[in-house]
């Protein structure tokens, strides 16, 4: 054991800071070991709850961009060009009538509309509108 002088043996017995926060540690400590399982049960229901919450995140999120490809691939036929030979070397949609290219748009919008919610559905239904 460590000798201390006479003044700070006393400083050390009635330490007031010391006595309080070690006093609050155990009262904390006391209640913690009583609701053990309780506080255990809490924490897991947090993370599941955070878990799932992150995956509904994240799939709405590949679904949204999902959708807006889609969406961009149907507005992509609709302007595409026409003339009686596609282009060489292009990779675009190529249609060789008005008829044909509306079609073509038409059926790809209405593939994003069955397919996809809100705001998309709309969106595509005012395109088969305009064709």
């Amino acid at each position: 054991m460590a000798k201390y002088k006479k003044k700070r043996a006393r400083e050390l017995k009635h330490d007031r800071f010391r006595d309080a926060t070690m006093l609050l540690v155990d009262r904390l400590a006391d209640r913690i070991g009583q609701h053990r399982t309780q506080i255990l049960y809490g924490l897991i229901g947090l993370v599941v709850v955070a878990i799932g919450i992150y995956a509904i995140v994240r799939w709405r999120g590949r679904h949204a961009e999902e959708a807006g490809a889609a969406m961009g691939r149907a507005i992509a036929v609709s302007i595409a060009d026409i003339g009686p030979n596609p282009p060489p070397g292009s990779r675009d949609p190529f249609f060789t009538s008005q008829q044909e290219r509306s079609e073509r748009a038409i059926q790809e919008f209405e593939k994003v509309a069955a397919k996809y919610g809100e705001p998309y559905r709309t969106e595509a239904r005012y395109f088969i509108a305009m064709k």
